[in-house]
């Protein structure tokens, strides 16, 4: 992919909340629009960070996303498991999308099957791999490519599951691959 390619992400994920209520749900707490909303189907928010064609900015856009979404929400940090980017009120992250400013298909979708959604199915528990993968979500080579950009141009949604988001390192390592396929 080329250099200049601008890569967005949208990440899924569900914070612990208290233990009679296991999960804090989304659409109690945040709009569906802004850096981190609801991602409309009730539990998970959602994190939308500013894209970039360098993978370093796209990670700090994660991150300040997030914590701003702490400094908004300093509540859900008391119930706090282990969040993504290193900050502490993620139970897990249940999803995630990769964008690209431009279209994709043919071998970059094999080889991002193959060094990004097969490997990083890996750092999740067995049982959720195959849930998602019973309920349709997260198959291999799931791709939609009829976005458009703000310019009108086209762009592609790729979607693994989460577990490439679950550390900075894993995310940092995940973009930096996909940026260099």
């Amino acid at each position: 992919m080329s250099n200049e390619t601008t890569f967005g992400f949208d990440g899924e994920f569900v914070i612990g909340g208290p233990e009679e209520r296991p999960y804090l749900h989304s659409d109690m707490c945040v709009a569906s629009r802004g850096n981190i909303g609801a991602d409309g189907s009730g539990r998970p928010f959602e994190v939308r960070p500013f894209p970039s064609a360098d993978i370093n900015q796209l990670c700090d856009n994660v991150r300040n996303c997030l914590e701003l979404f702490i400094a908004e929400f300093p509540e859900v940090n008391k119930h706090a498991d282990v969040l993504p980017i290193s900050i502490s009120c993620v139970r897990e992250t249940c999803g995630g999308h990769i964008h690209f400013g431009r279209r994709i298909s043919g071998l970059d979708i094999s080889l991002l099957d193959s060094l990004v959604a097969i490997p990083f199915s890996l750092a999740l528990p067995k049982s959720h791999v195959h849930k998602r993968m019973h309920d349709g979500y997260a198959a291999l080579s799931d791709v939609r490519n009829d976005h458009r950009n703000d310019e009108g141009n086209d762009r592609s949604e790729y979607r693994p599951m989460g577990g490439f988001w679950g550390t900075p390192e894993l995310f940092t390592a995940c973009m930096q691959l996909v940026k260099d396929i």
